[in-house]
């Protein structure tokens, strides 16, 4: 209740919600320094008005948290706690999660995930909309940065199913053998470089020379090539698996 004794007086509904809506009676009385004024018919000048409130709801806002560098393969937690409405109605929440990632629930405050993995540092944004009942809030955004641990995702597989077996005769003159394992579906992305001592390629064995075999042979006639130590290399798809040396006598 408030009390003016202006001549005029001017007042504004306070937002409080739902709470706020009805209807208030505002009443004048009009006096002087001895008590109430009357008219002509000895009635107190008095005078009262119906106003109604209708609520205006606001709109809520969504706040999709601070942004987030995690690990791979680690569980991440979103955080839309820091949401609200301004009439203080109860938020529900709907979170977008970009393509690649499954959110547990994405109707939640604090939805989870496991970070995939990458091969590099890569940003995942997700986007949040909060709802009060009747409205939607503007979209907020989260960036979570999943941090590459140095591994390429298929580099461990390869290592794995590939594997440089060797050469014999080692030394050798001017022929030797080389032998290696590969899974079927890598013998097209596979190859043998063979290099000299000083780094130089100097043949490479690919395509057509590696058959469909998980075991394969090459036979490297180095009758071209002068005496000394040589290195060769098993490479699957851009990888190098691993390397050997072998020795030339001639």
């Amino acid at each position: 209740v408030e009390v003016s004794t202006d001549a005029t007086y001017d007042f504004i509904t306070d937002y409080l919600g739902a709470q706020s809506a009805g209807s208030y009676v505002v009443t004048l009385d009009v006096t002087d320094n001895y008590g109430m004024l009357r008219d002509r018919s000895r009635n107190d000048l008095s005078y009262s008005w119906n106003i109604t409130v209708n609520n205006v709801n606001r709109v809520p806002v969504a706040n999709a948290g601070d942004d987030i560098e995690i690990e791979e393969g680690a569980e991440v937690t979103l955080d839309g706690s820091a949401s609200y409405d301004l009439d203080e109605e109860e938020l529900t929440y709907l979170w977008t999660a970009p393509e690649g990632v499954e959110l547990d629930d994405a109707t939640i405050v604090n939805p989870t995930f496991t970070a995939p993995d990458v091969s590099e540092d890569t940003e995942f944004v997700f986007l949040l909309v909060v709802n009060d009942g009747l409205e939607n809030s503007e979209t907020d955004e989260v960036v979570v940065t999943v941090l590459w641990d140095g591994v390429n995702a298929n580099e461990n597989e390869i290592a794995v199913v590939t594997r440089l077996n060797g050469n014999y005769p080692n030394p050798f003159n001017p022929t030797t053998t080389i032998s290696f394992s590969l899974t079927t579906n890598l013998h097209e992305k596979a190859r043998i470089e063979i290099y000299n001592v000083k780094g130089q390629l100097v043949e490479t064995f690919a395509n057509h020379q590696i058959t469909n075999s998980p075991n394969q042979q090459i036979i490297w006639n180095a009758e071209k090539q002068a005496s000394g130590v040589y290195f060769y290399k098993l490479v699957v798809d851009g990888i190098a698996v691993d390397t050997k040396k072998m020795i030339l006598l001639k």
